[in-house]
């Protein structure tokens, strides 16, 4: 693959997304991560708890506290979407990407 121009990464991207969304429904069984560790993953969410605790100091912040409940639901799947990163080796290896760039002859030349 030879993207030697603005307009054809976009292009590329624009590809990537509609192939991602139309051909494989958006299935993250194609898009694989690299997550952190458990360990660090807690770490964060009790650092981002006590943030919270600073930025609102006047909201309860004990174990009945309902936000806590919340945020750590929005924590989780964060920490399996957000706060990964895109395993491009591992996506590749995948036939049916492989057969998505292969069959891009634009992006070859």
């Amino acid at each position: 693959i030879n993207i030697n121009t603005t307009e054809k990464f976009h292009s590329m991207v624009d590809a990537i997304q509609t192939f991602h969304e139309n051909q494989l429904n958006a299935s993250d069984e194609f898009l694989r991560r690299k997550c952190l560790p458990k360990h660090l993953l807690e770490k964060l969410f009790k650092k981002s708890l006590k943030f919270e605790k600073m930025l609102f100091p006047d909201t309860p912040h004990d174990d009945q506290f309902l936000g806590k409940e919340a945020m750590k639901k929005d924590f989780d799947l964060a920490s399996t979407t957000s706060l990964c990163a895109l395993d491009v080796e591992l996506a590749l290896s995948e036939q049916v990407w492989q057969n998505f760039f292969n069959g891009k002859s634009e992006w070859n030349d």
